[in-house]
């Protein structure tokens, strides 16, 4: 059987498979190669993922870089002074992940809903609110740097003259500290993932040379610290903003009052909880500081300074994969992709939990060589920084499923929930225990109280969940995914091959038709499908290397939504000078549908075609 579309004196044909046993078989290998597969967003996720990495790794490597060199040139004192600044860098930390973060965020789903406007105005408003934050942080931290100084080394005042001396001048870079990262954070959205990585790479290899320089040559001391960072950081600058200048969607839009007070609240909504979660560490940090102070002295401190540093290392492996998830859960869940976004937050679990089984294992077996990399060679100090480490490591595993939740949630309108467990993780649970452990076990419980307050958040989430699941049953495990399966849509992935352009248009028709779609509609959507599909295959033959093609369609009451994406090179479609050849495939897609979109996100080509019932 056939069935056919006319156009002029032309006759496109769908073939049927025939009835044959040669044509069964055919027709179960076509159903199982259409199956929806992870080819494409795993790709995706895989290329932004060293990136990533790699920019995950800039944002915390500063501290650790300090931290390191500080500690084997000027000694253990100063180490313990860059960590108790450290509080109030996470206060800068806190403004570009409120802006950064939250706005980047939904500046990703507004790009998935093709409302390139709306993402520049989250742009706008996320850049104007850093930068008028960021000076009130440079006013403010100025005129208090004394007092702050002060209060941090509380029971040390050996060490007020080192923190103030090295707080002064990062209070000066303030907004380079701010402003900076967020601006990455919305390069890698617009998928300039290099750009983003290169300007904080780029930031991070300067502050080291610096290092070296002020410190060891100039001897500069600790202000040598403080300026190297900053001189990285204009570096960085200088790269972010042509990034910027690259992107048509991270251009400065004009915003009325109105609008710019309402993206503004959605943004403060998506990026809260992160923000949460680094302010509370800037009270857990001086709270753990002042219990660690008491039992052990500076001693404590210095060895606390390691674990803090190591927490930032693994930052960059696990914080790397939610990050890495992040710009892509957004762009898909504005596609309202759910296989998609199921993909994507698998991948997202699977490689944080291999890298904390793996960082746990190492700290477990090399912590003594790992604390000697700070500078720490007193036998008393290395005792107490070894027991620390091999305690507080066994935080990871669950710190990097409660990572990768607090940047699901938010994304999928779960705000509350994200913020409530960085309440749980950050302060109420592990301060308390902190507390409670040292009267109990001594020095050793401030280290144990990591990981119980990690169990104990994730226990708690587990039972919140399961509690809104029994509401919402269309949601599904930890981390409320919506179900994939439904009848109204259909997800398949198809290789490059013209036989599976014509399956793949057959297995539309019938979709349709099972859905009560009218047949010329049914077939119209077949049609431009397979057009579709020959197309993209053509362009890709140019690229001589074999890929894939993910296509949803799904039927509304009003109308058929077709969307075609694959990660070949950035190729429209729908422009005149594309509508050339014997076959004109394009110029017959515009001719049977209504509507026909093109746009590359995230290095993926995404066409959508719409087709009126």
């Amino acid at each position: 059987m056939q069935w056919f579309w006319r156009s002029g004196n032309r006759t496109f044909y769908l073939r049927d498979a025939e009835s044959t046993i040669g044509g069964v078989l055919q027709r179960v290998l076509e159903e199982f190669m259409l199956e929806r597969k992870s080819y494409i967003i795993s790709r995706q996720f895989t290329k932004f993922f060293i990136p990533t990495i790699m920019m995950t790794m800039a944002l915390s490597m500063s501290i650790v870089i300090d931290g390191m060199i500080v500690g084997n040139i000027l000694g253990p004192e100063a180490l313990a002074a860059v960590n108790l600044v450290l509080p109030v860098t996470l206060i800068f930390n806190s403004l570009y992940v409120l802006f950064g973060v939250g706005g980047s965020a939904l500046y990703s789903v507004s790009l998935g809903r093709r409302e390139k406007e709306r993402a520049r105005q989250f742009f706008t408003t996320s850049l104007a609110a850093m930068l008028a934050a960021a000076l009130l942080v440079l006013l403010g931290g100025l005129f208090l740097c004394g007092g702050i100084a002060k209060a941090l080394t509380g029971n040390a005042p050996n060490l007020t003259g080192l923190v103030y001396d090295y707080l002064r001048i990062v209070m000066l870079e303030a907004p380079l500290l701010i402003v900076v990262p967020g601006l990455v954070y919305f390069i890698r959205s617009s998928g300039n993932v290099r750009t983003a990585s290169a300007a904080l790479i780029t930031a991070n290899v300067v502050n080291l040379i610096l290092d070296l320089v002020y410190i060891g040559g100039f001897d500069m001391g600790i202000k040598g610290a403080a300026l190297a960072t900053g001189t990285g950081y204009f570096t960085g600058l200088l790269i972010a903003l042509y990034g910027v200048f690259q992107c048509e969607t991270l251009k400065p839009q004009a915003v009325s009052p109105g609008a710019a007070v309402r993206l503004l609240k959605e943004t403060l909504s998506t990026g809260l909880p992160n923000t949460i979660n680094t302010v509370l560490n800037f009270f857990r940090l001086t709270c753990i500081n002042g219990i660690v102070m008491m039992y052990l002295g500076s001693s404590g401190v210095t060895a606390f300074s390691v674990c803090t540093s190591c927490l930032s290392i693994v930052s960059m492996f696990v914080g790397g994969s939610a990050q890495t998830m992040a710009p892509l859960l957004g762009t898909l869940y504005g596609e309202e992709d759910t296989r998609g976004v199921h993909f994507t937050v698998k991948k997202a679990i699977c490689i944080t939990g291999i890298s904390s089984l793996i960082l746990l294992v190492f700290f477990e077996i090399f912590p003594r060589q790992i604390t000697g990399m700070f500078g720490v060679s007193d036998a008393g100090q290395t005792a107490i920084a070894v027991e620390a480490l091999r305690i507080y490591a066994w935080n990871l595993p669950v710190m990097g499923v409660l990572f990768v939740a607090m940047c699901v949630y938010p994304i999928l309108g779960f705000q509350k929930l994200s913020s409530f467990i960085a309440l749980l993780e950050g302060f109420l649970l592990v301060v308390p225990a902190a507390f409670l452990l040292a009267r109990l076990l001594g020095h050793a419980g401030i280290w144990a109280a990591f990981p119980a307050g990690e169990f104990g958040t994730l226990l708690i989430l587990f039972l919140i969940t399961k509690r809104i699941r029994k509401k919402q049953p269309q949601l599904q495990g930890l981390f409320l995914l919506e179900k994939e399966q439904k009848k109204n849509v259909l997800d398949v992935t198809m290789i490059q091959e013209v036989s599976e352009a014509v399956a793949l248009s057959e297995k539309a028709i019938s979709f349709c038709r099972e859905n009560q779609v009218p047949d010329i509609t049914a077939n119209k959507v077949g049609l431009a499908l397979e057009e579709m599909a020959v197309n993209i295959i053509n362009q890709k033959k140019k690229e001589r290397k074999k890929s894939y093609i993910d296509v949803r369609i799904a039927i509304g009451e009003e109308q058929i939504c077709i969307s075609v994406r694959d990660n070949g090179a950035p190729y429209h479609p729908f422009l005149p000078e594309n509508m050339v050849g014997d076959f004109d495939n394009i110029r017959m897609i515009l001719a049977i549908t209504d509507e026909a979109v093109y746009d590359n996100i995230l290095g993926m080509n995404s066409s959508i075609m719409k087709i009126h019932i």
